[in-house]
């Protein structure tokens, strides 16, 4: 084993640097997203928890209080 990793340490070095090329993409634009948006549904039922008609302040609406959490977190321009 020790003779095979001295002769393809190269290999091994690129085969490395490749899987955690993708695990870390898989993250950052699979997991990491899912994670914001769950975050941010959360943060959004939370005042409509905290009311009690059940429902948002007329000034604002959920579509835009879900947007601006999006927004702080990076998911949209």
């Amino acid at each position: 084993m020790k003779k095979f990793i001295q002769e393809n340490w190269f290999k091994i070095g690129l085969l490395v640097i490749f899987v955690i090329s993708i695990v870390g993409a898989f993250y950052w634009f699979q997991l990491r997203p899912a994670r914001i948006r769950n975050e941010c549904s959360q943060y959004l039922r939370e005042p409509i928890k905290a009311s009690s008609s059940g429902r948002l302040p007329e000034q604002t609406s959920g579509e835009v209080i879900y947007k601006k959490c999006l927004l702080e977190y990076g998911l949209e321009k």
